[in-house]
């Protein structure tokens, strides 16, 4: 009951439910309508006896496990030209960055390339849509030569493809990093260039064969 609970406090202003008594202001009069909290206790008791509420629920995970295991998908069209750019990981700060000490390691209105500050690291991201078997097709074909790259997914279903390519797989969703990055066409993959991340859309076969140049 602890939502209905939440549900009620959220309708009615919590100060007024905790608010003091004032004494009787004017005539009263008994309160013929059912409250609230009545109303919603009295159907959530009938749906229990009906059997409805465990229906309810089973609907609820039913569809909460579909939009875990597929997103909403991104939309992205499926390469038709080989597109190559870079993209810079910089941010200005715009509040100096200090350590424990309170000493100031980098102040405000600095440029900082995360790539300067991770000089080993070596990323490579596998975009794809994955109801698309050429382009999961190319990323098994990458993972073979690159076992450490990830795979992120634009459209598809995680637990398909990760049975197919038997590797953790990832969601872009909301399209939080492809919008980042100014990727609008899969498959792609991004890697490093210097302190630069290299993107590359690639133009796939059946296959999943990167055409020749």
């Amino acid at each position: 009951m602890m939502f209905i609970a939440i549900l009620f406090c959220t309708l009615m202003s919590c100060n007024e439910l905790f608010a003091s008594s004032l004494g009787v202001v004017g005539e009263t009069f008994p309160v013929a309508e059912m409250s609230l909290l009545t109303l919603i206790e009295s159907r959530l008791q009938q749906l229990d006896e009906t059997g409805e509420m465990k229906e309810i629920e089973k609907k609820w995970v039913a569809e909460a496990t579909s939009n875990i295991n597929r997103p909403k998908a991104l939309g992205l069209d499926k390469a038709q030209i080989d597109h190559t750019y870079t993209y810079k990981p910089e941010i200005i700060l715009q509040n100096d960055i200090k350590d424990a000490k309170g000493n100031i390691l980098f102040t405000r209105g600095t440029s900082v390339n995360a790539l300067e500050r991770l000089p080993s690291y070596n990323p490579h991201w596998l975009f794809i849509n994955g109801d698309d078997e050429s382009q999961v097709a190319w990323a098994e074909q990458i993972i073979n030569q690159i076992p450490d790259a990830k795979v992120i997914l634009t459209g598809g279903a995680l637990d398909l493809v990760t049975r197919q390519l038997n590797k953790d797989i990832y969601f872009d969703q909301e399209a939080r990093i492809t919008k980042k990055l100014n990727i609008a066409h899969v498959p792609a993959i991004v890697s490093r260039k210097g302190n630069e991340l290299l993107i590359h859309e690639v133009v796939i076969g059946e296959g999943g064969h990167a055409h020749a140049d």
